[in-house]
């Protein structure tokens, strides 16, 4: 057996031997690693881009570290949210 050379665009396969032979019975492209987390919540909520449409008026005050810090030490009965919707 001799090596051949890298693919340049490898693909994962599902295959099995079948006596002599490999029987590939299926392939696709990798996955692409995720993207980076954003930084911010507010760069988070800029990401969303099929809701975009409802978070042109939302206004986070301190990145949301307020609400969060709220939530974790057990205070959440103090939140309160708004809306028209």
């Amino acid at each position: 057996m001799t090596a051949s050379a890298t693919p340049l665009k490898p693909q994962r396969a599902t295959v099995y031997r079948k006596g002599q032979q490999v029987v590939c019975t299926g392939s696709a492209a990798f996955i692409p690693p995720p993207a980076p987390s954003p930084a911010t919540f507010t760069t988070f909520l800029l990401s969303l881009q099929p809701i975009q449409w409802c978070l042109d008026l939302v206004v986070v005050a301190n990145e949301g570290l307020d609400l969060v810090e709220a939530l974790r030490t057990g205070l959440s009965a103090s939140v309160i949210a708004i809306s028209d919707g």
